[in-house]
């Protein structure tokens, strides 16, 4: 009976050890398999850009001074135009902290006057990721092979608008190659994301993996994901990027 007691004590430590850390004296061969797998580095979504000869021109980030404010304001788009295979994408942008003036979004197209699209949505404005559906309005259509301007402006005095904070970023309309294309059309859902962005499609991954988000807003994966994505083209960290699909606030803006 002892001895089926103490065989019995032996067994339950041996089951606690990986549980309750007692590596010290344990012998290295005792531990189960799958410890191994725990500390393997977590696989992220990788942006492959395009090699195209376009220069380091296509965004800038700002940040607020002297005005109150705290906050760094980010188009979420590469140095270099990024691109997009729909004529109707959605554009991102974040805000690190709440403020109390208005902000502005438009879209140029360099050989026109007026902009392609502009918006503006009314103070407050509360800190996170945003998303502007241009699918949603009518008159913004991209055209291929034209490289637009497109810019959010934080205005903190309607009367001196040289005092805006404004962070800029490019966008460009190509149609997808054969490959590419094949490629898409045989995607699962959760699976665009990794295709648009190891194809240079910088826009659309970042729209699936936010659409990703919104159907899976409890995987921590599609965070690290995002926030891997930002930090490949140079980005600011963003606080909550699994808000962006709650804060498409487009419809909302006059």
């Amino acid at each position: 009976m002892k001895h089926t007691m103490r065989a019995a004590i032996a067994l339950s430590a041996l089951l606690l050890w990986p549980t309750l850390g007692w590596s010290a004296d344990a012998p290295r061969e005792s531990a189960p398999p799958k410890q191994a797998k725990a500390s393997e580095p977590q696989k992220t979504l990788t942006y492959r850009p395009r090699d195209r000869g376009s220069p380091k021109l296509g965004r800038s980030t700002a940040g607020s001074r002297g005005s109150g404010e705290r906050f760094t304001l980010a188009v979420l788009t590469p140095e270099h135009p990024g691109l997009t295979l729909s004529d109707k994408p959605s554009l991102f942008w974040s805000i690190s902290a709440d403020s109390a003036h208005p902000i502005e979004v438009s879209v140029v197209d360099p050989r026109e006057d007026e902009p392609v699209f502009f918006v503006r949505l009314p103070a407050p404005v509360a800190h996170g990721v945003y998303r502007m559906r241009l699918s949603e309005h009518e008159q913004a259509k991209l055209e291929r092979g034209v490289q637009y301007h497109w810019s959010v402006s934080v205005i903190m005095d309607e009367a001196r608008r040289a005092r805006d904070v404004r962070s800029t970023g490019m966008i460009e309309l190509i149609e997808a190659d054969s490959a590419l294309a094949a490629r898409i059309a045989a995607a699962a859902a959760d699976e665009r994301a990794t295709v648009y962005a190891q194809g240079g499609i910088w826009y659309d991954a970042l729209a699936a993996l936010c659409d990703q988000m919104e159907r899976s807003p409890a995987d921590a994966s599609l965070r690290r994901d995002f926030a891997a994505l930002l930090r490949q083209v140079n980005l600011p960290p963003v606080s909550d990027p699994i808000a962006c699909h709650q804060k498409a606030l487009s419809r909302n803006w006059k």
